[in-house]
């Protein structure tokens, strides 16, 4: 309001051309320092979740597990939930960090034995989204008594890990 004052109100100082000079300063200093402190929170909150800080990652579920996979699980086409998923000898577990939304922080447990394959998969965007990428984004699946998919750093590299570990446990005689 001030600044229409200033550019047509009856003391006029900046005219139109000063209050678009002035409307596009501010949304240039908006779009900046909205990158630079976003930028830098979401790379403290990563920082924070690599090094595992309990204020974000919850412990691991009980049990024997050997590995932690930072990953997302996708819980509809639209909607990734952060966490990591514990993988074990006798149980897959994908714990949800605490900055997902309450409802989303429900820990999934995977028993191997109920594990009947996985898969590398490509998911296209929808949307908006196409918009941004037009690529698919490869995604590891996992089918138990329900689909689980996960988007994880080298989905290829993961998803021949998880089938080795599943082989593994198909072709042990004491499981």
């Amino acid at each position: 309001m001030t600044a229409l004052l200033l550019a047509f109100g009856p003391r006029a100082e900046l005219g139109a051309l000063g209050l678009l000079v002035l409307g596009l300063g501010a949304a240039a200093a908006f779009g900046v320092l909205w990158v630079v402190f976003f930028t830098r929170e979401m790379t403290r909150v990563a920082r924070r979740i690599y090094g595992g800080d309990p204020a974000i990652v919850p412990s691991p579920p009980a049990g024997r597990f050997e590995t932690r996979l930072m990953c997302n699980r996708l819980v509809s086409q639209k909607l990734g939930v952060g966490g990591h998923l514990y993988l074990g000898p006798d149980e897959w577990a994908f714990v949800p960090h605490r900055k997902n939304r309450q409802v989303d922080q429900t820990p999934l447990h995977l028993p191997v034995n109920r594990i009947r394959r996985v898969d590398q998969i490509e998911f296209r965007p929808t949307g908006l989204a196409r918009l941004i990428s037009a690529q698919p984004v490869p995604i590891v699946r996992i089918l138990a008594d329900d689909t689980s998919s996960f988007v994880t750093p080298n989905p290829t590299e993961v998803a021949t890990e998880l089938r080795r570990r599943l082989s593994m446990k198909d072709s042990d005689p004491a499981a």
